[in-house]
Order: structure tokens, then sequence, then C-alpha cells
């Protein structure tokens, strides 16, 4: 499928809907937004589920952090663990959690990948087969050493070279930063590179569809193979389901919330 695609506004549907696609991409933040665009420009029909609603932070910026919080992350930003231990910090918002993380940019450390193969099994994921994969993101993103930090970061690391202690600087994912210091609540000026400029735009634009105000509750599996999500619409607010009910169809299904 090529040709723009479209955005469905959940909150609005005044009946149940079915939808068919090739895949259907369950978040729309770091993992689902590259796959999106990747499945997208390969000519696949794509449909991508989000919670949360599309906002632009450049045109109506919160940059005070409660509204910010409540508008832009998942329960506020304190989505607890199972044990009540840590509070997860998680965007709830087209581009997910990319459009409010501080645009720190590492690849996948070695130890990590080789944990993912020792101990789960997965294979293919070598630092050295990632490596392409993690060159071209780097160049989507524009991710590069930031050579022009706040003044707290210089102290910080003019005090680290005189205790003798080993630093570096931070990869970012920003074109046209002004060092801000707004990035967990969204850019205010669109210089961060997360999925709400980059790739869902660019998905949305080969072809596939954009759903928010939609939070999938149940994937139905058919001998062994996921082949449909069944989703609820909720209010504008985000809160409360409106009672649609939405349904995918897809020979592929990829969850990435």
């Amino acid at each position: 499928m090529t040709g723009h695609g479209s955005i469905l506004d959940a909150s609005a549907l005044d009946s149940d809907r079915t939808i068919e696609a090739d895949v259907v991409i369950v978040g729309s933040g770091a993992g689902g937004g590259v796959s999106a665009e990747i499945l997208s420009a390969a000519g696949l029909r794509v449909v991508i589920l989000e919670e949360g609603a599309a906002i632009d932070t450049r045109e109506n910026p919160t940059l005070r952090e409660i509204p910010a919080f409540a508008r832009l992350y998942r329960d506020g930003g304190m989505s607890p663990t199972h044990d009540g231990g840590v509070a997860v910090v998680q965007g709830r918002v087209v581009g997910g959690s990319t459009v409010v993380n501080w645009t720190s940019c590492f690849r996948t450390p070695e130890p990590t990948l080789r944990h993912w193969r020792d101990v789960h099994g997965i294979e293919g994921l070598a630092a050295e087969d990632l490596a392409p994969w993690f060159e071209s993101m780097e160049r989507r993103l524009g991710v590069v050493t930031w050579e022009h930090p706040n003044p707290n970061n210089d102290l910080l690391a003019r005090g680290a070279a005189r205790l003798g202690w080993t630093f570096g600087s931070i990869r970012r994912n920003v074109r046209g930063c002004a060092n801000l210091g707004y990035c967990g609540l969204g850019c205010p000026r669109g210089a961060k590179q997360g999925m709400d400029r980059t790739t869902i735009p660019a998905a949305v634009g080969d072809g596939a569809l954009l759903a928010t105000r939609l939070r999938a509750e149940r994937i139905e599996w058919r001998a062994q193979r996921a082949v449909a999500i069944e989703a609820i619409a909720l209010d504008p607010s985000g809160r409360d389901p409106t009672g649609r009910r939405v349904r995918i169809d897809a020979r592929f299904v990829v969850v990435a919330a």
C-alpha cells in the first residue's frame, strides 16, 4: 500500500469498527514507530494503535510538570511495578516515550546483547549484526555527540576531570536544540527527533493508519498465531472508555507497548 494514510481519533467513533491490515502494531514509540515506517515503506497495510492522543508539543507546549505529566505520561508518570517498588515513567502519546525522554541515545551494550543470547536464546543480535541497523537509525534521528552542554553539565564535566574520573558526553537525537531543558515535558521547539517527528509521519505518508485514543485489550490467537487485536476507544480525556470497540484483523501482530 502506498499513498497518504490517515489518522483515526477513536474518541470520535459513533459505532464499532472492524479494520483489516497486513500488520497491526500496538504502540507508537521507539519500537512501534520504527516498525511502522519500515513496513509501510515496504508496501504493507499497517495499522498503528496508540492509547494516547496526537499532540504537537510545538503548537501547544505545557511547560509545567503537573499538567504535562497528566497529558503526556501513562498514569501521570507514576505507573508502579507489580511490587510497587518502582515507578515506571512511560509516555502515553503518539510517539510514546520518545516524546518525553531526555534524548539520550546509546547503542545496546554488548553485555546486554550477550545476556539475551546466553540466557534467552535470542540469536542474530550480536553487536556486528546490529551495527548497520544502529547506523541507519542514528542517521535517521540525527544522533550526534552533544557539543554544547548546559552550565550544570559543564560543571560536572570539569569536576570529573579534576578528580581524574572517566566521563563522556551522551549522544542525542536532536536537530536545532536550544538547550531549553524541557525535554521531559515535550520539546517546545520540535528539536527532539522522537517518533512523533520522524517515523510515524513517514509511515502515515506511506499509507499507514494511525489510530489514537485506542487501547488494545486482547490479542486473538488461532493455531498458536496472533491474528487480531481487540481494542476499546477512549474518551477525549484518554481515561474512560466510550464503549466503542475496534477489531483489527491482521496477518502479523507487533506488540511494542
